[in-house]
């Protein structure tokens, strides 16, 4: 249903920009529209192979897009695509006539009905569809019919648009043309229907004798009726009935004469007259009917579907009519279907009063206006009593209140009033639309919009950089403020990383140790990214929205730093933001020190590593109460770190990120991790580690909610590779696919008092000669409990490992394991069980309910 809705929007844009230039191309619309109006039956196969292109188009189109997504040449490949199908699409249609027919006649239909129903598609949907099928059993009527109404409103709606009718005479134009468009295809196409015994033996002698044959039959059968009914032949007809009715008339003339001696022979004449006509209209009558009896015959079939298809037709288009009053009640009443002089009057009125109602609210927005300029006069004159300053646009303050440093005149251009700033300065600007790209020159100044804390104004003050290079660039050692503005249309500057030159800073550019405060910014709509923090910078962030920013071979859509920056973003919304490299969100890497506080980090992409954010610092990371979540990445998507520092995720919502390969929600290779307090939910990794996939790293996981992510390996936590030391305690690790806790070669690893319970497959799996304590936890309702495999060793003590599907716990494959004071219970494939070539060390357990026994050894 998807596709019909965007098939209906594209055909809606059109016709909306199409009524806009209509008095331009009506002449070229009537070309197209009246061979459909008047020619519809004889073209029916070029509509039908259009239809078949459009149609196979559109879906093929509309997949294709979908599929590829948003993305540079994506629009491009889809129209290529369409044209291949379409292509193919009208192939398809005038090789499957019906199919053809029926996609042609229902998609015409099925606009009218939308036209009618006031958009209402499932409806419009249901009768195209109807009337499709009947246009293939009945093709002809329903073929005129449907191009006669859909050209005949067409043409109508032209002439209308050109000529500027109204709705009077439209009503009049409209049905006259549909009829007029049924009537003249039905004329000139009427003689293929006809079938008669002359057209087939001029046309065809090779049915002439069975042509006479028929003829002959039909007379015989007629004579046999005859005499069957002891009626006389057609030749004695006339003088049977002259002499039956002459009888009657003596008899009637000598009842008269009883009767009255007044009636004389004129009367009787004209008696006899009147019925010797009656019964040789009986007898042409009698004839006709076994002439048309004898036609049906021949021909039933096409004549049948000829009458049954037209009457099919027009009855679901007046159902059609009738379906748009009733989903329209009120319309009977608004259409002027009958205009009196009383009515015209009140529309007059009416139309009086909204005039005047239109001129009244003018007046009360121009006095809105005007009193919003008068506020903003006032507060301008409030700040600034103590200066002489006129009003102007863009106005430059300095930092102690006292006089300007220049006179206070109009600044037109931003860049101008930052050339005459000084230190300290600010720099105001007021509402409007700047089409300029500004270079602070090492000043120490503040830019700041009339209301940085009025979410309306920052909207309204918009500096567009027109895709001519970085909107701000801060590369000279300022120190300076950015607040309360809209930063859009920016693209990036040549800048050398690693041997290889990128375009970066589309939006903001800061480098070479300059400093910027960014707050209450809109940052949006900008190629080569948002923000860039070059060398030895440092850049702050807060309470800013930065979306809709793209970059294509540098990743940190969003913002990207590098190279002994520190950047804090705190308070801000980063969303929406793509790139084909890494980091879609936040990029951070070569000593960046990055702190990210209580920010929204959403629905950003990445073809790489790290959808949301991307560190490959070698500093210390901090993330602290964001929202990472709803990311795409083909590593990490929520969060990806590649580093030998400190990574700290303390009570971050870490949901719903998708990657196409491992870390769901968090991906941690060759660093120290600390994820405490998080809640990662429901997030995919295609291949390990839906929520967590730790690689080479010491990682500490305490006190999570992690619930209900998904992964083929390890769709909880998934920690390889041989990483060290670390824990996994005190998590409620819940319904995961596939595994809660995945394990492989790892040392050291310590897994306490965590709630693993309800995952699809095993509660915890480790396997590749691991070494790991498993202490006080509760498994239970997974599938497997807890398994051991190939050369892996474990403690396991004070555990509750209860009511699995299979078996509680398993060792395989020369595994070790001491088993110690657990509670084993109601596992349904025994409570331990071993390989032959396993060893089980099992003491002071307490063993219930487990079947069909509490330990075991098995054989493969």
């Amino acid at each position: 249903m998807e596709l019909l809705f965007s098939f209906f929007d594209v055909l809606e844009t059109t016709d909306n920009v199409m009524s806009d230039i209509q008095n331009v191309f009506a002449a070229l619309s009537l070309i197209v529209l009246i061979p459909v109006w008047l020619f519809g039956y004889k073209l029916f196969k070029l509509w039908i192979a259009f239809t078949g292109f459009v149609m196979g188009g559109l879906l093929s189109s509309s997949i294709t897009f979908a599929s590829v997504g948003p993305s540079t040449g994506a629009a491009g490949i889809a129209v290529v695509v369409g044209i291949l199908f379409g292509i193919f699409g009208a192939y398809i249609a005038l090789k499957v006539y019906f199919l053809g027919v029926f996609l042609s006649v229902s998609l015409v239909t099925g606009l009218i009905a939308l036209a009618l129903t006031r958009g209402m598609i499932e409806l419009s949907v249901i009768f195209g569809i109807i009337l499709g099928i009947v246009a293939v059993y009945f093709v002809k009527p329903s073929i005129i019919i449907s191009t006669g109404i859909s050209g005949g409103s067409s043409v109508a709606g032209v002439i209308a648009g050109v000529f500027g009718l109204n709705i009077a005479l439209q009503i009049l134009l409209y049905p006259i043309t549909i009829a007029f468009g049924i009537w003249f295809q039905f004329v000139t196409n009427k003689s293929k229907d006809k079938s008669t015994s002359t057209d087939i033996t001029s046309a065809n002698t090779k049915h002439e004798t069975h042509e006479n044959q028929d003829e002959s039959h039909r007379h015989e059968n007629i004579e046999k009726e005859n005499n069957e009914n002891k009626k006389p032949s057609k030749s004695e007809t006339a003088t049977h009935s002259r002499l039956a009715e002459s009888s009657d008339s003596e008899n009637l003339d000598k009842k008269d004469e009883k009767e009255s001696s007044n009636i004389d022979d004129l009367t009787s004449s004209i008696e006899s007259a009147i019925n010797d006509l009656g019964t040789t209209l009986k007898s042409k009558l009698i004839e006709l009917k076994e002439y048309i009896g004898y036609r049906l015959s021949k021909n039933s079939r096409k004549t049948n579907q000829i009458l049954l298809g037209s009457l099919s037709v027009v009855v679901v288009v007046v159902l059609m009519f009738l379906l748009m009053i009733i989903t329209d009640p009120g319309g009977a009443e608004e259409a002027p279907m009958v205009e009196d002089f009383s009515s015209q009057k009140d529309e007059r009125e009416k139309e009086q009063e909204k005039t005047k109602s239109d001129k009244d609210q003018t007046d009360k927005d121009q006095s809105d206006e005007d009193e919003s300029h008068e506020d903003q006069d006032e507060l301008t004159s409030e700040s600034n009593q103590d200066q002489d300053s006129s009003s102007s646009k863009i106005k430059l303050y300095s930092q102690d209140g006292g006089d300007s440093t220049t006179s206070p005149e109009r600044y037109d251009s931003i860049q101008k009033a930052i050339e005459m700033a000084q230190s300290g300065d600010i720099i105001e600007i007021s509402p409007g639309t700047y089409q300029e790209n500004i270079n602070l020159e090492g000043k120490d100044i503040t830019i700041s919009g009339l209301d940085p804390h009025n979410e309306e104004k920052v909207q309204k003050t918009v500096i567009d950089g027109g895709r001519t290079g970085p909107i701000v660039t801060a590369s000279n050692g300022e120190d300076a403020t950015i607040q309360g503005i809209t930063i859009t249309g920016g693209s990036g500057k040549n800048y050398e990383i690693g041997n290889l030159e990128y375009d970066v800073g589309g939006g903001i550019l800061v480098k070479d140790g300059s400093t910027l405060l960014l707050e209450n910014n809109i940052i949006t709509g900008n190629i080569d990214g948002g923000i860039f923090a070059g060398p030895q910078s440092q850049l702050d962030i807060k309470n800013n929205s930065i979306s809709n920013n793209s970059t294509e071979r540098l990743g940190g859509a969003g913002i990207y730093a590098k190279d002994n920056t520190k950047l804090t973003i705190t308070d801000s919304t980063i969303t929406d933001n793509s790139t084909y490299s890494s980091g879609g969100g936040v990029f951070a890497r070569d000593e960046v020190e990055l702190s990210l506080i209580n920010n929204t980090i959403t629905k950003n992409y990445s073809g790489g590593d790290g959808g949301g954010v991307y560190s490959s610092s070698n500093h210390d990371v901090e993330l602290r109460n964001n929202d990472i979540s709803r990311n795409e990445g083909y590593f990490g998507a929520g969060i990806a770190s590649y580093s030998d520092r400190q990574l700290t995720l303390v009570n971050n919502d870490i949901n719903q990120n998708e990657s196409l390969d491992i870390g769901g929600g968090i991906l941690i290779d060759g660093s120290e991790a600390m994820i405490d307090s998080n809640t990662i939910n429901e997030n995919e990794a295609e291949c390990s580690g839906g929520a967590i996939r730790a690689d080479r790293a010491m990682v500490t996981i305490d006190g999570n909610e992690i619930i209900g992510n998904y992964a083929r390996t390890g769709g909880g936590i998934s920690i390889v590779n041989r990483s060290t030391g670390g824990g996994v305690t005190e998590n409620e690790i819940r319904e995961n696919d596939s595994v809660g806790v995945h394990v492989h070669n790892i040392k050291g690893l310590n897994i306490e008092g965590n709630d693993i319970i309800g995952q699809k497959r095993t509660g915890i799996y480790a396997l590749n000669e691991s070494d790991l304590k498993i202490e006080d936890n509760v498994i239970s309702n997974n599938k497997t409990g807890l398994v051991l495999f190939h050369k892996t060793f474990s403690e396991i003590t004070d555990n509750i490992i209860k009511d699995h599907e299979k078996t509680g716990i398993l060792l395989d494959r020369e595994s070790e394991a001491d088993i110690l004071s657990n509670e084993i219970i109601d596992n349904q494939d025994s409570g331990i069980l071993y390989s032959p070539d396993s060893k089980a060390n099992t003491e002071d357990n307490s063993f219930s309910g487990n079947v069909p026994e509490d330990v075991g050894e098995f054989v493969e």
